[in-house]
């Protein structure tokens, strides 16, 4: 706030087109370092007053003066407007000063892409989609602005616009990667801001050096909201072509290597899931790959298989509630769907009935055991009790059963 405050009154000695008690009030206000009572003075000043040869100068600070708030209030999209038609208009009569220039630029664009998302949180969604758009339309090649709008469009869940916009992004080549500059002041923090700001803060004094950084790419996240948005439409095919695409195109991307076994897992390509988090785990065991594993095998019905890799998840995290509690319904399920095939016995019959029966009763008890183990660790889970009640009813375990249920009434 402080460095826009200063900017805008760096050449208040200079700009004689105002009245002199003004620039008098302005000077003293910017002696004590009150800012906000220099804009509010500025602002009062009377245009009609101003040279016709210094008209340039005052539109540019005008522009900067309405993008600066006053108290807690953000400058509105009235605001945001007038100070772009000022500085375009300060540019047409002659201001010349890039490094000015392009710090308004960014400044009215950054406030009025803050300003959308604080429309955002007060859910006043289509007034702040509206106004990324607007910022988009304005400089069709600025495709950080578009991606900002997809990402809006996104976070409000306005998923055809964050579709198309993402596609777009994706289609006209934009990765993401960006530069972030760093004024650097005189107790060594790091302030990140556009490089023509911190050029102008290092000849104001307010920063010592500029330092930079190159960021990954948004590749990942693009294609992993996209993919989600596909496989919630249906779509999953287009998420899979969307997936070996990318990969074509961008194989050494780390964003994307990255966040691979999460749209794997989105796509249910659990082969692929296995190998990406095998290479991202690098050796190291996580019980949340054994237990994403699981849940897409409990989910396509393949009990055995999610049963096998939730025990692997809980010899890790062996107080996992949701995986005992899932690995339980698994065993269930298998129970259930046991069939006694009487064309199949080769020896004694009655043995072979009985040896179906333990089985059965073998698989029930380990869902039992499952379930108690759950409900120990959170003695008020409705959910685990109530597929813990039927159990002790097919177990004949009366006790437990009164006791649970008198638990839960």
């Amino acid at each position: 706030m402080k460095i826009r405050l200063t900017i805008l009154f760096l050449a208040v000695a200079s700009i004689a087109f105002a009245q002199k008690k003004e620039i008098k009030k302005i000077e003293k206000a910017i002696a004590q370092n009150d800012y906000k009572k220099a804009t509010e003075i500025f602002k009062t000043i009377d245009p009609n007053s101003v040279e016709e040869k210094y008209k340039a100068d005052y539109l540019f600070y005008k522009a900067a003066s309405l993008t600066n708030p006053t108290g807690n209030e953000m400058p509105s999209v009235s605001d945001f407007n007038k100070a772009d038609i000022a500085l375009k208009e300060s540019i047409k009569m002659g201001f010349k000063n890039q490094n000015y220039i392009q710090f308004m630029t960014s400044i009215i664009n950054e406030g009025r892409f803050a300003l959308a998302q604080k429309l955002l949180k007060e859910e006043k969604t289509d007034e702040a989609l509206g106004v990324v758009k607007d910022l988009y339309k304005a400089n069709p090649d600025n495709l950080e602005m578009l991606y900002n709008a997809a990402t809006l469009a996104y976070q409000a869940q306005k998923f055809e616009i964050a579709t198309a916009d993402y596609e777009a992004l994706l289609e006209k080549g934009y990765t993401g990667q960006r530069t972030t500059y760093y004024g650097i002041d005189d107790k060594g923090s790091k302030v990140p801001m556009s490089k023509s700001a911190i050029e102008i803060g290092i000849q104001t004094g307010q920063f010592k050096s500029m330092e930079m950084d190159t960021s990954s790419s948004r590749i990942g996240e693009i294609v992993t909201n996209l993919t989600w948005m596909y496989v919630q439409n249906g779509s999953i095919d287009k998420g899979k072509k969307l997936m070996a695409t990318m990969l074509n195109k961008y194989p050494s991307d780390s964003s994307l290597v990255d966040a691979s076994s999460n749209i794997y897992l989105q796509l249910g390509m659990m082969d692929e899931y296995k190998i990406a988090m095998d290479k991202l785990l690098n050796g190291r065991k996580d019980p949340t790959v054994f237990q994403n594993l699981a849940n897409a095998a409990l989910n396509a019905g393949n009990y055995e298989e999610a049963i096998t890799f939730y025990d692997k998840s809980l010899e890790l995290q062996g107080d996992n509630l949701a995986a005992l509690n899932n690995a339980a319904n698994a065993f269930i399920q298998v129970a259930n769907n046991l069939t006694f095939d009487k064309d199949k016995v080769t020896g004694n019959y009655r043995e072979a009935v009985e040896a179906f029966n333990d089985n059965r009763k073998n698989t029930y008890m380990k869902a039992l055991n499952y379930l108690e183990k759950a409900l120990k660790l959170d003695p008020t889970n409705v959910n685990v009790a109530q597929n813990l009640l039927p159990l002790y009813g097919y177990f004949k375990m009366e006790d437990k059963q009164k006791a649970l249920e008198a638990r839960f009434q």
